[in-house]
């Protein structure tokens, strides 16, 4: 009885060589696929991180160049206090005229929201420091007034030098 029923019973015939190839094949290919997969990200991962790096980079040199405006204007504008010579404020000229513009370009350039804001804050700041420091001093000085040499006045340009200096650390922080 036995032998009837273990007749009527197929146990499934064991594969091949020709099953186990294409099987291995299979497995292989899946393999090198997920290789070729991981491949792909792990190379968008690192184009994305490049951008980001090269966008960082012009960020931070447009902050320098506005920042290079900045003490270029301080230092024709103390020069010119100092000698009373025009030549000193060759350079103080062509800051505050180069100023709003470079300044446009930095929030620009600026990646996040934060850089974003501190640009922004950086820009209202340096148009302050000209507008409401730097030419009425300038001003006064050529008119032969004596506040400008003033250890007041002297003191308020250091402390608006110094914020925006410190507006400046913080935007190459974030």
């Amino acid at each position: 009885m036995t032998q009837l029923a273990d007749q009527g019973r197929r146990w499934p015939a064991r594969p091949g060589l020709t099953g186990r190839s294409i099987a291995a094949g299979c497995l292989l290919a899946a393999l090198v696929g997920l290789a070729f997969a991981v491949l792909v990200v792990s190379v968008a991962g690192v184009r994305q991180t490049t951008a980001a790096l090269r966008q960082a980079r012009v960020s931070v040199s447009q902050a320098d160049t506005v920042e290079g405006l900045v003490l270029d204007a301080e230092a024709g504008q103390r020069d010119f206090l100092i000698t009373g010579q025009d030549q000193f404020l060759q350079q103080w000229e062509l800051s505050r005229k180069d100023f709003p513009g470079q300044a446009r370009e930095l929030l620009r350039f600026s990646i996040s929201p934060s850089q974003r804001l501190l640009a922004q804050q950086i820009s209202q700041g340096g148009e302050s420091y000209f507008r409401d420091y730097s030419v009425p001093l300038v001003d006064a000085a050529r008119r032969g007034d004596s506040w400008p040499r003033s250890v007041a006045a002297m003191t308020e340009g250091k402390r608006r030098g110094h914020a925006l200096r410190a507006q400046f650390r913080r935007y190459d922080a974030a």
